[in-house]
């Protein structure tokens, strides 16, 4: 594999472009194959490349033209002494994907996760295989692993890419199918028996107006650039689909009611943070297949070794245990479609060693409030300020008195439905209804922001709790009467603690409503 990297560095010298000193190396690879030209062209003294053209265009691959200067009787002379195997082009491709400076990332996934991914699809032989992203098309690395017969499928809109996906499909024996397709614009409807996809985080994608079918988990947003690859997945699998998606996706309204409505969803595997190159956040594998009663999670963040900058996963064989025996265990469970919740996060069906989940893992954006602004101006805005006099004691805080005036700045810290805020100095919380109104919190406020409506109410009844209100007070009096983002985020809570907490929060609610008409009652006899 070293070679091999020198080999790229040294072609590199020579090109414009990262992908072409790629594609140069692998043509030599293959060259490598042919054993009678390899040598006619190594001891060649004219330097005549026609015939090495010739070969590749053979095999129905555009050849890339070797630049002049470079020298390829040095390359061709390091080749003849190496052993070239599936293991060391794996090493050589996962290494340039790692290789950041490159920007490879974004077309390949890690050689553990699509092994993983074609282990899942348990392809066999003579089934049809479809990825509509292929990018550098390292996943036929890993189906040859598995299965040499089936028929793969594989589209890009870049003429590189599936380049050197045919490549590595020649490289290691596979026959594909790989085409230049812009699926969103192509009206081919084929059904494939096994999909595999990791969608392109790409911010613009040029959809058509008139499929309707490419919206089906709603309209285009940058936010969530995966969906319509997802979309046009869904449509063509009859077997089983695979995904790599960010966990975010599953937060989605109607992709989850379009998976448990349809009854598609077999599991989800919850995968290691920070595996892939440039790309934070929570990621997962996404299972897909027909009539299914039961859905499987995994929980196998904990299953990775640190690989330089980033982390590699491991022990792929007992994921792959687990997933074909569906057993439960400490990462994995079971559940039925009719005991799902509203939130997919994997901690509130796994039943960990230490049954906690940290208020980290519940939440998807902490922050806090900002100083009133009064000044006049037209960067201010009008809205309502929260402060801790407003937290109503149980049940929504909503707003209250007069408009003031903010910064316009402030809007990216307005409120919205649900966020708890809890007092920086003292154990007030709240659980916010906005009523379409612009809200801003106040300085000495940290507000949690939940990855779901019910996660939010879950949290907020422990907070308020007898065991949740006297740890907080724990904290703030380790603190100096002071709560920090870090003591909090990092705070567990027991995954069956309120199973039933969306009824004991309506009860709640009514409850204090009851109590508010009492009071005013009250006040108006002592007036």
């Amino acid at each position: 594999m070293k070679e091999l990297l020198s080999i790229f560095n040294y072609t590199q010298k020579f090109v414009l472009d990262n992908f072409h000193a790629q594609e140069i190396v692998l043509e030599f690879l293959l060259l490598k194959n042919n054993k009678t030209l390899f040598c006619e062209l190594l001891h060649d003294k004219s330097r005549n490349l026609d015939s090495f053209y010739k070969y590749i265009e053979k095999l129905k691959i555009s050849p890339r033209k070797i630049p002049s200067k470079l020298n390829y009787k040095k390359i061709l002379r390091t080749l003849d002494k190496l052993e070239i195997n599936i293991k060391d082009i794996e090493s050589f491709m996962e290494a340039l994907t790692f290789k950041t400076i490159l920007k490879f990332y974004d077309y390949s996934t890690p050689c553990d996760i699509s092994y993983l991914i074609c282990g899942i699809l348990d392809i066999k032989k003579g089934e049809t295989f479809y990825n509509p992203a292929s990018g550098f098309g390292t996943y036929l690395l890993q189906i040859k692993h598995f299965c040499n017969d089936c028929i793969v499928y594989g589209n890009d809109i870049n003429p590189t890419l599936v380049n050197i996906s045919k490549l590595i499909s020649r490289l290691i024996g596979i026959e594909a199918n790989l085409n230049i397709v812009d699926i969103f614009s192509s009206k081919d409807n084929v059904i494939y028996d096994k999909v595999f996809c990791h969608p392109p985080f790409l911010k613009s994608l040029n959809l058509p107006q008139d499929d309707d079918g490419l919206t089906i988990f709603g309209k285009f947003v940058r936010t969530m650039p995966e969906l319509p690859f997802l979309a046009h997945c869904i449509r063509r699998f009859s077997k089983k689909a695979a995904f790599v998606i960010r966990s975010d996706i599953l937060k989605n309204k109607r992709f989850k009611e379009y998976l448990l409505g349809n009854k598609i969803l077999e599991g989800v595997i919850y995968l290691p943070r920070n595996i892939f190159p440039a790309q934070c956040g929570d990621f997962c594998i996404v299972i897909l297949s027909n009539d299914n009663k039961k859905v499987f999670f995994v929980n196998a963040k904990d299953f990775y070794l640190k690989n330089g900058k980033y982390n590699k996963l491991i022990r792929v064989y007992d994921i792959l245990d687990l997933y074909f025996s569906k057993q439960n265990s400490d990462i994995s469970t079971l559940i039925d479609y009719d005991s799902l919740r509203e939130d997919l996060i994997a901690n509130f069906y796994l039943q960990e060693k230490s049954n906690n989940v940290s208020v980290l893992e519940c939440i998807s954006h902490c922050f806090r409030g900002r100083r009133n602004e009064t000044e006049n101006g037209s960067s201010l805005i009008s809205c309502y300020e929260l402060g801790i006099n407003d937290f109503e004691e149980y049940g929504f805080t909503k707003p209250n008195g007069v408009c003031v005036y903010r910064n316009i700045e402030s809007k990216k810290y307005k409120l919205q439905d649900y966020d708890i805020c809890l007092s920086m100095r003292g154990k007030k919380v709240a659980i916010i209804k906005t009523n379409n109104n612009i809200v801003l919190a106040n300085a000495g406020i940290l507000i949690l922001r939940a990855k779901s409506n019910s996660t939010a109410i879950w949290l907020y009844l422990y907070f308020i709790s007898k065991v949740g209100s006297k740890i907080l007070g724990e904290i703030y009096k380790q603190n100096g009467g002071r709560i920090t983002e870090d003591k909090l985020l990092s705070l567990v809570i027991p995954v069956d603690f309120c199973c039933d907490y969306i009824r004991d929060f309506n009860v709640i609610c009514s409850e204090y409503n009851e109590i508010k008409k009492h009071r005013k009652n009250i006040e108006k006899l002592l007036c």
